[in-house]
C-alpha cells in the first residue's frame, strides 16, 4: 500500500516537472513579470512566495525575475509548495534506513 502511494507521488512530481519544463520553453525569456502584471503586482507575488517558503531568493534578498529557472530549482519549488518531503517522511517512517 505504501509503495503504491509513493509511486503515485513520484509519478506526480515527474509529470509536474515535465509540464513546468514545457511551459518554461513556451514562455519567452523574461516574460514572467508581464504575465502577472495584469492581476497582481510583482511585490505581492514576491511576498506570497517568500511567506509560503516556496522561494527564498538570492542571498542579497533579490529574486532576479528575468533569470532562467533551472530544473533543480523548479523541483525544489514544487517540493516546497506541495510539502512533498514531509509526506514522503511520513510514508517511510516505518523503515530504519
Amino acid at each position: 500500500m505504501q509503495t503504491k502511494y509513493l509511486k503515485r507521488i513520484i509519478a506526480f512530481v515527474i509529470v509536474l516537472s515535465m509540464v513546468f519544463t514545457t511551459v518554461a520553453m513556451a514562455m519567452p525569456y523574461g516574460q514572467a513579470k508581464k504575465l502577472i502584471k495584469n492581476k497582481y503586482s510583482w511585490a505581492q507575488v514576491q511576498k506570497y512566495v517568500k511567506g509560503r517558503g516556496i522561494m527564498k531568493g538570492y542571498p542579497d534578498g533579490m529574486f532576479r525575475e528575468n533569470d532562467k529557472v533551472k530544473r533543480a530549482d523548479a523541483i525544489i519549488m514544487i517540493d516546497r509548495a506541495f510539502k512533498l518531503s514531509a509526506l514522503i517522511d511520513i510514508i517511510n517512517r516505518d523503515y530504519k534506513d
